[in-house]
């Protein structure tokens, strides 16, 4: 299957996108089944795990993120389902004390930004950090949130060692708070994240935010 027709990329509401995942997914099925060879192929309809997973937890975010947006906000962004194996995402190339050579690759397949029903936006991306040695891949996933609140309603907090914990098991690699905007970056020693996980991460954006005196008084 060609890696151009495994690129989804959306601007609608949230409702909007779930359908167009769900499309995109019937059709990578249907690209699977006639990739597929021999009478096996013929009832083989699932895709491989990897895009199963993807699919799911893209549809899943955009679901709950949907609770927050905009009434008539979009979700714009991409969903790349190619793979990491893509020339124009190699990172660099090294070998090993014992000679052997190493690729990492860097693989951005999920990105959407909307904004929220209060008037604040958000961006979050999704990628895989994979190493390649002798043939065997390392795959660990990472996720970027920034958060910039409506100065108008809230004003930013620094974050506590509460709000850190309620992200567990997601380890926040940085997270900086700033008036201009709240940046999260969490990883996982594991190929994807679940849907709770990184929700937990958003809800610590969120918790970086308070209502201004001007709108307490209001």
């Amino acid at each position: 299957m060609a890696a151009k027709n495994q690129v989804l990329e959306f601007d609608d509401r949230a409702s909007a996108v779930e359908e167009a995942i769900d499309r995109f997914k019937a059709i990578l099925e249907l690209q699977h089944r006639s990739g597929c060879f021999g009478l096996m192929g013929l009832f083989s309809k699932n895709l491989p795990k990897d895009q199963q997973q993807k699919l799911n937890l893209a549809r899943q975010i955009i679901e709950q993120l949907g609770v927050d947006a905009a009434k008539k906000g979009h979700f714009r962004g991409r969903l790349d389902l190619s793979g990491f194996k893509q020339k124009q995402k190699v990172k660099r190339v090294g070998k090993s004390q014992s000679g052997n050579p190493k690729t990492y690759y860097r693989d951005r397949w999920f990105y959407c930004r909307f904004r929220t029903v209060d008037g604040s936006e958000a961006r979050l991306a999704i990628r895989e950090d994979v190493k390649v040695k002798k043939g065997t891949a390392v795959r660990k996933a990472r996720l970027a949130l920034k958060l910039v609140p409506n100065t108008k309603i809230y004003t930013v907090v620094q974050p506590t060692g509460g709000i850190l914990q309620r992200t567990y098991p997601v380890a926040l690699v940085e997270m900086l708070a700033r008036p201009d905007g709240i940046r999260l970056a969490g990883a996982v020693d594991s190929p994807e994240f679940k849907t709770a996980e990184v929700m937990r991460v958003v809800k610590a954006a969120y918790d970086c935010m308070v209502l201004s005196r001007t709108m307490t008084h209001a």
